[in-house]
């Protein structure tokens, strides 16, 4: 993250320069990290204490000769995105005895530290398919032309990407911190779909958990994908009851819950910013009157985009902390559903709304 002396400087060395020139701050959209070990080709494992720094800095020196107040990404209002990593062996369990930190199931919860203690707002991986001269999967790749499909590490990308479209947002889930199993949550406001990634993250087998879910409504069950040691994205379901979906992992496993047409009282992205809000009408003719509460002053971005993700619609205003109502959108948006995002200072809002003439 920071380099004593030189001559190469490192991560936060970067911010701290950017941030001593306002002009080539203002210049960028966002930030962008690999996902690599100290020794610049193998992952970065399992620890997520890079990831802590990346977002927050650290007001007193880690180590000797490294300065003290140094700060992390989060400082400056911008995203991060995690824009390359590899290094992981094809099989699902690697090494074959220890921690398994460096195998198809490491990618899941590498992918789990990065968007959740890293706050990351994307995640690649190096390439997509490439093969060794014995026709394996290598360790710069998710899969290969001959594994498809059921290459590990191609499952334990899938666990996240295939039901986490852009768009969604990460959400309060409730578990117990540093226990297992790892959960994360990620909410798609247009379709509606609620999507949590399970991570079983010791070899203990049949590992019951109460998952509670106070904060969604219209949820009765999800479907369900798990994948251990060789037996990859098998489908299931799991009942909820009473805001409660009991859960039992395996050892070493990823399971993603999915479901689609649920509303969210409480979604996490919201909260620091965004106070009451109320948009109307809705079905509207294409203008929509939003009335909210405003937590901090700043340029808010507004866009209206339609169920493709294309920008139909935008301006920017600036705002004061208190309510406020901006008028939003114009009658030549075609019939449908949309939504409306509103973005300040890093921070996000996103609400479906219908044209309905």
């Amino acid at each position: 993250m920071y380099e004593y002396g030189g001559p190469v400087h490192k991560n936060l060395q970067y911010l701290k320069h950017l941030a001593d020139d306002p002009e080539a701050m203002a210049a960028l959209g966002l930030f962008c990290i690999h996902g690599y070990g100290s020794d610049g080709v193998s992952s970065a494992g399992a620890s997520s204490q890079l990831w802590d720094w990346w977002v927050n800095g650290w007001a007193n020196s880690p180590a000797p000769g490294i300065p003290g107040n140094i700060a992390g990404f989060s400082s400056f209002g911008k995203k991060s995105w995690m824009t390359e990593t590899s290094g992981e062996d094809r099989r699902w369990i690697w090494p074959a005895t220890g921690y398994p930190s460096e195998g198809g199931w490491s990618v899941a919860l590498k992918i789990h530290q990065a968007l959740t203690t890293g706050m990351e707002s994307a995640w690649l991986y190096w390439t997509f398919t490439e093969t060794d001269d014995d026709g394996l999967v290598t360790p710069s790749a998710l899969t290969s032309q001959a594994a498809g499909n059921s290459s590990p590490k191609y499952v334990a990308a899938k666990h996240f990407f295939k039901f986490i479209p852009p768009g969604s947002v990460r959400v309060n889930v409730a578990s117990e911190p540093g226990n297992d199993p790892l959960f994360s949550a990620y909410y798609h406001p247009l379709s509606g779909r609620l999507t949590i990634v399970a991570i079983q993250s010791g070899a203990q087998n049949n590992v019951d958990y109460d998952l509670w879910l106070p904060n969604v409504q219209g949820l009765t069950s999800f479907d369900t994908y798990t994948s251990t040691d060789g037996n990859y994205w098998v489908e299931g379901s799991a009942p909820v009851s009473e805001a409660y979906c009991q859960l039992s992992l395996p050892g070493y496993s990823v399971t993603t819950l999915t479901v689609e047409n649920v509303m969210l009282t409480n979604i996490q992205e919201q909260k620091h910013t965004f106070g009451e809000l109320v948009i109307t009408p809705n079905p509207g003719q294409g203008v929509f009157q939003v009335r909210m509460e405003v937590l901090e002053s700043g340029m808010m971005a507004n866009r209206i985009l339609d169920v493709t993700g294309r920008e139909v619609w935008s301006d920017s205003q600036w705002v004061e902390p208190g309510q406020a109502t901006l008028t939003l959108g114009h009658n030549g948006i075609p019939d449908g559903m949309y939504l409306i995002e509103m973005e300040i200072n890093g921070r996000k809002l996103q609400q479906k709304v219908t044209v309905q003439h």
